[in-house]
């Protein structure tokens, strides 16, 4: 009997535990509370902190370790074995540490029902062929009618089938070390090859690759494997041979059942085949897997023989389980499964690649990278070039070196003698911050003349070299023996910890590496001509397709939104429509300037058109007015807004369109919109995620935080009263209630005192400043004397005895503790205080993406900004109509007046009236089910959407509008593609590229029309009645045409 102590109630934690549990109906559990050992007891789990604590207290675990380091280590109790692991509620917090709980309660169960920690290994056996294997299936199939399931894998040397022997460094050759496959747990046969001449010889032998052919090919077989298409790829490579009985792969299938985790087998063992779990782990300890050919054949033979057992009965479970759902179940059949198989003909025929072309555009980009060196040399001058010479680089110079750019531009006898506005957020060897060199702040001193001119040599020069390192040199490296890349696609989610080398995304969105087709660039100077390196193959021309608005028509069709719904219907366009509303004008008068003026016709067209980079904010953002909380889509123009110092005006709100944003920090707005970060530095948040650094508090609810920064040139106004430069105060409003300063406080030079006079001082001061700021916690930083002052509540949990609410100013990385993050927080946002990490560090800088609607605010205030989130953000601001069209080219965006702003908001949600509501169904539906589901029956489980972590469940909820949405539109690609696979089309026009939302093919020459129409009619025509799914509006696609990749022409019909 199994015997759980938890602190929770019992059925919650059998409810956790199901996935593994409900695998091994004929065993005994017991939950107990009181750490009791009920009668037959055989194996105790102990879940959480509290059992840890009463192991401790009981002297049987020292008192200084963590749960963690006591994980899959038996601990005695009075001749009964106690495994401690996570508290069942800990998916709510962490998913990946509740997988690992749930393979801790696979490894209890197969202690308290075979009295085993090791795992059980199967007969595994050498064998010269697989002639016995398949006198088994042919008996058995005799013996029931039905096709055998067969799980099958490979061990091959290298990941590569293409690579050739090579002398430096010695590599013997790519080949296959081992073949196994069986039919019934607990065999397997392993075939063993030596060497690529015992492979050759042994492919070419006529009985073996009968037997082989039999497995992949027969009717009377259905295979199954684990990422699979990898294998299969291998052997198409050695025999030629295509498998015609491939039906399940449990890689994918396990990433549908949950993206949250690792996918890979030895994980899915580990949680579904209890006896197994774990079989492969001294093995990946200490074997290196790149030179498997140096396995000693007894170490080899339980881990090959292991794969295809572990695989066989990890597919039996996954199949009970994928069944359950038929939705989902439908989902694998129709679409993902075909899908996986079109991609092994995708991968196999691989990207034709001009080498011509590519050896002169690496000359063409060397060619403008020493121009680019010449002109930097010219300005910087020669001691700095003689000291940076690096004979390595094309040119004898890096522009892009740290040292050469902080010589320039900081040095005072060197360079321009700059003050740098940024450091490096880390200290150097010799302990000193550095400026920082990111390209970010380096834009930040372009209003110097000389400065400007070199930063925008070096901005040049990193796009260039961006283009030579990663898509010409770095692509090159990936290309295979036969003159061609052979990217490896990803239909599954993979590692947790890597997605980008172990899997593709979570929303089912693709991935590839070896190289990333899906990064190659589409816009930029150097995108044509990098992309006019794949051409067709001779007799061949490229075709791309792609849906026409195809995530705007799947929001109409998910939302209900009949006005969408007729527009596209009456074969309008969307984004003209919406504009029209925002113009006052009709949509035949808007739509009539696409012929009489179509630059004006783009310009006025929708603000997402050339909005996609737009500094916007999201639909149901909280933005701090007088009257409280409003979401940005309903502030008023007579709403005061906060600014951080005062209540202020502004000129209405403006809608943009849809953009992809991504949330950080409590903020969720597109990557380059402005905000201010605690340390004071207006920068766009993407850069903040990226650097980790925690925004400008500004707000708590509906309460404002003053947050002053001052400077040599600058004072605070403080109660409409100007005070002298020498000075400064920090207030606290009045809504603020009950909170007390801290006690004083110095900092020599330019120094702040902290005390209980509502001042700051600027003054020489006594050089015991940082013992009186480590003493009451405060942490102060000074960069050209800024400064930010904020107020932390009381409730926070601060180990500083004397003081419960103190002035934090600053909050930047000085030594020892400091506060995270600043600002009133509300309880389930406080942190401790920690030593170096700021609060956006402490969320581990994570934050998500998703296509919404967006807004932002014209001209509040003088100083452009205003509260949202409780965060300080930028604005738009312009001159009306006239400021249009420069505000338009220069960022990207739009800027309106306040009456046109105002008539396109409200217009806009009165014609399109159920977008507001579908967010709000969805989410709820989220947080009833913890999961999402495509229209397409793909699933999104949401496992931290109840989590205590506000921000957590916040992203869980955009995750839950966002993903239906998006995989969606990557699925309808996906079946597309499949269909024109399970048609023969790609035998005809292969496929050999494909990203989220674009297909590329190669279309012989005297077959355009046929093709592209055949193409375009599976797009426009999914079979989507064998997903149970209606939509009202038809998917419309489009087709380009060129010699190469670089040269499409739009295709009319």
């Amino acid at each position: 009997m199994l015997t759980i102590w938890s602190a929770a109630k019992p059925m919650k934690v059998l409810r956790h535990l199901e996935p593994v549990l409900k695998a091994v109906p004929a065993l005994d559990v017991t939950v107990v509370s009181n750490f009791a050992i009920p009668p037959k007891t055989t194996t105790i789990l102990a879940l959480g902190t509290v059992s840890l604590k009463y192991l401790q207290d009981a002297k049987l675990v020292h008192k200084n370790r963590t749960l963690t380091s006591y994980r899959t280590q038996p601990i005695p109790l009075n001749g009964h074995p106690v495994l401690v692991s996570y508290s069942p509620d800990i998916g709510e917090i962490d998913h990946s540490h509740y997988i690992d709980l749930l393979t801790d309660t696979s490894l209890a169960v197969r202690h308290a029902l075979t009295g085993q920690w090791l795992p059980q290994y199967g007969t595994y056996r050498y064998v010269p062929d697989f002639r016995d294997l398949c006198q088994t299936i042919e008996t058995q199939y005799q013996k029931t009618g039905k096709p055998v399931d067969v799980n099958a894998d490979l061990e091959t040397l290298g990941l590569d089938p293409y690579a050739l022997p090579t002398v430096t460094p010695p590599f013997p050759g790519a080949y296959i070390v081992t073949m196994q496959a069986t039919c019934a747990a607990g065999t397997a046969d392993v075939v063993r090859l030596t060497s690529r001449e015992h492979e050759a010889e042994t492919f070419h032998t006529p009985n073996f690759l009968q037997y082989v052919e039999f497995l992949l090919r027969s009717p009377r077989v259905r295979v199954k494997g684990a990422n699979f298409k990898y294998d299969l790829h291998w052997l198409w490579k050695r025999s030629g041979l295509t498998c015609t009985n491939f039906i399940f792969d449990t890689t994918i299938v396990g990433s549908l059942l949950d993206e949250n985790r690792s996918n890979a087998l030895d994980v899915h063992t580990k949680i579904y085949v209890h006896a197994m779990g774990g079989y492969s782990d001294r093995f990946d300890r200490t074997v290196d897997k790149s030179r498997m050919d140096r396995v000693a054949p007894d170490a080899l033979l339980p881990y090959a023989g292991g794969d295809v057992d572990a695989g066989f009965q990890v597919a039996e479970v996954q199949k009970r389980i994928l069944v359950r759902d038929s939705a989902l179940a439908g989902f694998y059949v129709n679409i993902l499964h075909p899908a996986s198989r079109a991609f092994e003909q995708l991968e196999q025929g691989g990207v034709v690649v001009d080498l011509q072309a590519y050896h002169q555009l690496k000359a063409d980009l060397e060619a403008e990278h020493l121009r680019l060196v010449k002109e930097a040399c010219k300005i910087v001058g020669g001691r700095i070039v003689a000291k940076h010479r690096d004979p390595s680089r094309p040119g004898q110079m890096n522009l892009t070196k740290a040292s050469m750019l902080r010589d320039f531009l900081f040095d005072p006898h060197l360079g321009l003698g700059l003050k740098p506005k940024e450091y490096t957020e880390k200290p150097d060897k010799d302990g000193i911050k550095r400026p920082s060199t990111a390209m970010a702040h380096l834009e930040m001193l372009a209003d110097v003349p000389k400065a400007r001119a070199f930063i925008e040599l070096v901005r040049e020069d990193s796009k260039i070299m961006k283009i030579h390192d990663t898509y010409v040199v770095g692509f090159l490296e990936h290309l295979r023996s036969d003159g061609r890349f052979h990217s490896n696609y990803f239909l599954y989610a993979g590692n947790r910890d890597s997605d980008d080398d172990s899997g593709g995304t979570n929303t089912g969105r693709l991935s590839a590496k070896d190289p990333a087709w899906q990064t190659l660039p589409q816009r930029g100077k150097w995108a044509q001509p990098l992309r006019r390196c794949f051409p067709a193959p001779p007799g061949y021309v490229v075709l791309s397709l792609d849906y026409s608005q195809g995530e705007l028509r799947i929001i109409a069709c998910v939302a209900h939104e009949s006005t969408m719904i007729q527009i596209y219907r009456e074969g309008r366009d969307l984004h003209t429509e919406t504009a029209a509303v925002r113009w006052k004008m009709s949509y035949e008068e808007l739509k009539a300037l696409e012929e009489t003026n179509p630059q004006l016709y783009e310009e006025k067209r929708y603000p997402g058109k050339s909005g996609n980079f737009g500094l916007c904010l999201s639909y149901g953002q909280r933005v701090l007015t007088h009257v409280g909380l409003v979401p940005i889509e309903e502030v008023k123009d007579w709403y005061l807004v906060w600014d951080g110092v005062d209540w202020v005006q502004h000129d209405g709100v403006i809608f943009r369109g849809y953009k992809s944003v991504m949330t950080y920090d409590g903020l969720t707005a597109t990557p380059d919109h402005q905000v201010w970060t605690e340390e004071g530095w207006q920068i766009s948040l993407g850069r903040a995620a990226s650097e980790g650094r925690a925004l400008a508090r500004t707000g708590d609810a509906d309460r404002p935080i003053a947050i002053t920064w001052v400077d040599n040139s600058q004072a605070h106004i403080q109660a409409g009263r100007q005070v002298s430069n020498d000075r400064s105060c920090v207030s606290v409003l009045s809504a603020a209630e009950g909170l007390s300063t801290g006690q004083s406080a110095e900092w020599q030079d330019d120094a702040v005192c902290m005390s209980t006079q509502p001042q700051i001082w600027w003054r020489s001061t006594c050089r015991n400043a940082w013992q009186a700021l480590r003493r009451y916690g405060a942490a102060v930083y000074q960069r050209f004397t800024r400064v930010i002052a904020s107020v932390q509540r009381a409730w926070d949990r601060v180990p500083v005895p004397i003081l419960r609410t103190v002035y934090s100013v600053g909050i930047a990385d000085v030594s020892g503790f400091r506060f995270q993050g600043t600002g009133l927080r509300s309880k389930e946002q406080r942190w401790s205080l920690r030593a170096r990490q700021s609060q956006a560090g402490y969320s581990q800088r994570q934050f998500a993406e998703q296509i919404v609607p967006v807004y932002d605010i014209l001209n509040a205030g003088p100083r452009r900004r205003f509260t949202c989130e409780g965060r300080l953000v930028s604005n738009c601001y312009g001159m009306g109509v006239e400021g249009f069209i420069a505000y338009a080219q220069n960022n990207y965006g739009v800027t309106l007046t306040w009456d046109e702003a105002n008539d396109f908001r409200e217009g806009f949600f009165k014609k399109y009236p159920r977008l507001r509501p579908w967010h709000d169904e969805y989410k709820k539906r989220a947080h009833k089910d913890k999961q999402v589901r495509s229209p397409l029956g793909r699933v999104r489980h949401l496992p931290l959407i109840d989590s205590p972590n506000q921000q957590y469940r916040a992203k869980e909820e955009r995750r839950a509008v966002n993903s239906p949405i998006q995989g969606c539109l990557s699925d309808m690609m996906l079946w597309a593609l499949a269909i024109g696979h399970q048609q023969g089309l790609q035998s005809i026009a292969p496929a050999f590229g494909m990203t989220h939302d674009s297909a590329s093919y190669y279309v012989p020459e005297d077959q355009v029309d046929v093709i592209v129409n055949r193409y375009l009619d599976i797009m426009e025509n999914l079979p989507f009645e064998k997903v149970n799914w209606a939509p009202p509006l038809k998917f419309v696609a489009d087709a380009k045409v060129g010699k190469t990749l670089g040269d499409l022409k739009k295709y009319k019909r």
